[in-house]
């Protein structure tokens, strides 16, 4: 039997990658036999089920000490528990001082990756930004040097880390799926005036948010644009005016799923190229597509081919945006789920991954 351990570390894990995770935890129930999957990450005070390890007993004593508590608890554990696995799945952190340290016995860790590190580090501006910028510069490649393989949710980025190190190593693209079980399609309560939501826990500049708000604004159309997840000032103050756009602030799954019952097209992201790239993979593309809805971005998604009906690339143009949303009411709910299952399936994609691994290992 192949054991595989996905492992990460984070002060506090975003609602999506909490959902991803557990959807791959009901998923890996179902894997062939041979294979046997467990999940361990780690956090600062956010214990969630028997997968998630909080590490501080609620007491604040800085930043620092708090970078270091939860790191230096974390990759202890790896390091006396690795040899459990023959294959150990990192959720990479980027400029990431003590995980470069303790790079020297990764011998069974592939790392995985979600976007351009260095790039999307500088995103976020300020001191922060440019300090954790120049370590990943510095220690990132060495890190991947020391790996077993690298995998990343879209062949982007797998060659962007593999660009990063002088020797290719083993590498897979791992692009993120849903656990249909978990996620049953939402009932259709379309009408009226052509209804779009965007969701994010934090939409950041690489959302394009900003882009989407300012098409919107120059429409001279009805429509109702929902916002759903904690935004900048700036974005919700340049719609306060118009009472086409909602924002509703950071929900819970019911009340998204509510809001999007109404709603006859999902919103991904437009401003990729803010970071470097030009393709993505988000669990939110999955959720709308697994809930029936269809979904509009500006990006290629790695999983989807140009051939599915229900997923259209384009430029936050407000026009283009409403046609898609009156034309793809006429499909039902059932019909997009059908149609994208063997696309965002979890467990066909961790079933593909973890037959690339039981070669490399």
């Amino acid at each position: 039997m192949i054991k595989i351990l996905h492992f990460g570390l984070s002060a506090a894990l975003a609602k999506g990658v909490l959902n991803q995770l557990a959807s791959e935890r009901s998923a890996a129930r179902m894997l062939s036999p041979e294979f046997s999957w467990d999940t361990k990450f780690f956090t600062l005070r956010q214990s969630e089920g028997d997968f998630v390890e909080a590490v501080s007993d609620g007491r604040r004593f800085g930043a620092l000490y708090d970078y270091y508590a939860l790191r230096s608890r974390a990759f202890a554990w790896l390091k006396q528990n690795r040899h459990r696995y023959d294959a150990v799945l990192l959720r990479y952190s980027c400029g990431d001082l003590i995980q470069y340290l303790n790079s020297a016995w990764f011998d069974n860790v592939f790392t995985v990756h979600h976007t351009f590190e260095i790039q999307e580090a500088k995103l976020a501006g300020g001191v922060r930004g440019t300090v954790k910028s120049s370590l990943e510069k510095e220690l990132g490649a060495r890190v991947l040097a020391r790996t077993k393989g690298v995998i990343g949710v879209t062949g982007e980025i797998v060659r962007y880390e593999q660009a990063r190190i002088a020797a290719a190593k083993p590498s897979c693209c791992y692009p993120n799926g849903i656990d249909l079980s978990r996620s049953a399609p939402i009932t259709d309560r379309r009408e009226g005036i052509p209804k779009l939501v965007m969701v994010a826990s934090y939409f950041d500049e690489w959302h394009g948010l900003d882009l989407v708000i300012a098409s919107l604004k120059m429409q001279p159309e009805p429509f109702e644009l929902h916002v759903i997840g904690r935004a900048k000032e700036d974005d919700i103050a340049s719609c306060h005016s118009d009472s086409r756009f909602l924002f509703h602030g950071l929900r819970d799954q019911s009340y998204v799923r509510e809001i999007c019952e109404r709603c006859d097209l999902g919103l991904s992201c437009f401003a990729l190229e803010r970071k470097g790239m030009s393709e993505a993979c988000t669990l939110k593309v999955r959720e709308y597509l697994a809930w029936g809805l269809p979904v509009y971005a500006g990006h290629k998604d790695e999983a989807l081919p140009e051939s599915f009906p229900f997923y259209r690339r384009g430029q936050a143009d407000a026009a283009a945006l409403l046609r898609c949303a009156l034309k793809w009411r006429e499909a039902g709910r059932e019909q997009v789920r059908a149609e994208a299952t063997p696309f965002i399936d979890k467990r066909a994609r961790m079933q593909e991954l973890c037959s690339w691994l039981a070669r490399q290992v």
